[in-house]
């Protein structure tokens, strides 16, 4: 590249002609002014004669004349002078610029030669170029500007989404153009661009690079960058606890804090808060999906409570809550009855269950045990046979064993109360002789007998058994089998008849040291009072299982 250059013509006798262009460029209009001169030289005669001639540069005809003849040197006025300026611009993407120029003439002849060339000019600096780093919002993005001209400055203009402005030297978004010439800024992307994306974790802006010479504006080149909503600025934050809104409870612990298992009515409160333009998508407990501030656990048995949250940009936060929590037990009663004589006036009442022994933190729970019997209530004494197991016994005197009984049986903890309804029935003998038979009594409850079961239960170093009764579950009806046991019991005898009803309710009359406890689904366990190794006869009027 060059700012000057030359074209001689063919000589003849020492004379040509010479073509001299100068470049002179216009850096702010991108375009370059060239001044061109004609002029002969060579030889030392004051005459000269010229055939036609003609300068073209850039494709314009600058100087075209006829046949001249001239007495000097220097050309006489030949459109207005020897010599002339041509503006050409340079292109505007890098500011290059490339002219072909030509001379064509003779000297004394009419044979007309041509000479050429291509003018590479100075090539005129254009707009700076810009890259940027993405970044995190709050966070800076490295803006670089690869000036093409140092004498030049610059400004940056920043747009995302809605919002739009300016970068400062320092880096910072500001309202107003600042121009300046450090080549490198640090650019914090403000925390108004988290409000252009709600909804995504990502967004793209772009930069302009404004170039300056003096206040003349050379071009514009711009770049993109992409902003992130990072995780741990903007994900959502979470917060939850648990309380206790059941006042029955609250009246044992004292303390909403504290849940009891099977009665507290666990509150779980779940308080979400989106950050940086989000919203809240949803909240989320093991309970499902809460379309308020809490959710309700009613006769909870969990002592954790885990909660979740998601942001419209996807973010998501976990929170879990752990409780005291109460072992309550549920308050269970089992009623038996048995005869310690088939005919006699006493009847033994066994109460037996399930009920939780310890503190609420606020009371101490509580059992009592009661029966009622022709208006009269005895109170029975619970014995802990467990951790968390009871029996409370009474005998009850003074009953006409030709009579049924009615007996209500309450018992009663901190929580619960538990009633039952027994009946004791009519004791018979077991047996008697007449002269010529020999009969069993065993009282009989279906409309009608068509035969009897008779089942044997081999008991084989235990001292009890189960076996399956006419029912396959405990219900509140009120119907009844009896069964009739007799065996040897290591040489004594065990006799005795076994009363069910069909509400789980069992009792016993005969030898004493035998009882009976209903089971789960219809079965009933005997308990012996020793270990034995003998076969024990069941006989009934209604079907059963003996195994």
């Amino acid at each position: 590249m060059a700012k000057s250059f030359s074209l001689t013509s063919a000589a003849y006798s020492g004379r040509y002609l010479k073509l001299e262009c100068t470049q002179t460029p216009n850096v702010a209009g991108n375009y370059s002014d060239i001044a061109w001169t004609l002029t002969v030289t060579g030889g030392s005669s004051n005459y000269y004669s010229t055939g036609p001639t003609q300068v073209t540069i850039g494709g314009n005809t600058v100087y075209s004349c006829a046949r001249k003849a001239y007495s000097t040197k220097t050309f006489p006025a030949a459109k207005g002078s020897t010599g002339g300026t041509l503006r050409v611009y340079h292109n505007d993407a890098d500011g290059t610029c490339t002219v072909a120029v030509s001379l064509s003439t003779a000297i004394y002849t009419a044979s007309v030669s041509t000479v050429s060339g291509n003018w590479t000019l100075d090539s005129i600096a254009r707009a700076s170029e810009i890259s940027a780093t993405d970044a995190n919002i709050e966070s800076a993005s490295t803006v670089v500007i690869t000036r093409k001209n140092s004498a030049f400055t610059h400004s940056i203009a920043y747009q995302f989404g809605r919002l739009s402005g300016y970068v400062s030297s320092s880096g910072k978004a500001v309202s107003a153009e600042e121009k300046f010439s450090a080549t490198t800024v640090n650019f914090t992307l403000p925390e108004s661009f988290y409000s252009q994306i709600p909804n995504s974790k990502t967004g793209t802006g772009s930069l302009t690079c404004r170039t300056y010479s003096g206040n003349t504006l050379i071009d514009t080149k711009t770049c993109s960058f992409t902003a992130t909503a990072a995780e741990s600025r903007c994900a959502p934050l979470l917060d939850a606890w648990v309380e206790d809104v059941n006042s029955a409870a609250l009246a044992l612990t004292g303390d909403k804090s504290k849940l009891i298992r099977y009665v507290s009515t666990a509150r779980c409160h779940v308080t979400a808060v989106a950050r940086k333009s989000a919203t809240i998508v949803w909240k989320n407990t093991d309970g499902g999906t809460l379309t308020g501030d809490y959710i309700d656990y009613p006769q909870t048995e969990r002592a954790e409570y885990h909660t979740y949250t998601k942001d419209s940009r996807g973010y998501q936060a976990w929170h879990n809550v752990s409780c005291e929590l109460i072992p309550y037990v549920v308050l269970t009663a089992n009623v038996s009855l048995s005869r310690p004589e088939p005919t006699g006036s006493n009847v033994r009442l066994a109460v037996e269950g399930n009920c939780y022994r310890g503190s609420f933190g606020g009371v101490e729970n509580t059992l009592q045990v009661q029966c009622r019997l022709a208006g009269q209530v005895l109170d029975l004494e619970p014995q802990w046979t467990g951790s968390n197991r009871y029996r409370a016994e009474v005998m009850l005197t003074d009953l006409d064993y030709t009579q049924t009984h009615p007996v209500e049986v309450t018992v009663t903890d901190a929580v619960n109360t538990v009633a039952k309804n027994v009946t004791v029935q009519p004791g018979l003998p077991v047996f008697d002789w007449g002269k010529n038979d020999f009969a069993f009594h065993v009282p009989v409850t279906a409309p009608s007998v068509s035969g009897v079961s008779l089942g044997t239960r081999r008991v084989w170093k235990e001292s009890s058994f189960s076996f399956q009764s006419k029912y396959t579950g405990w219900d509140s009806g009120g119907n009844r089998q009896s069964l009739f046991l007799f065996g040897n019991a290591n040489g004594t005898p065990v006799w005795g008849v076994i009363g069910i009803e069909s509400n789980g309710t069992v009792w016993w009359s005969g030898t004493d040291g035998v009882s009976v406890t209903a089971e789960t689904a219809g079965r009933v366990r005997v308990d012996l009072g020793r270990t034995v190794y003998d076969d024990f006869t069941l006989l009934s009027a209604e079907q059963f299982s003996p195994e």
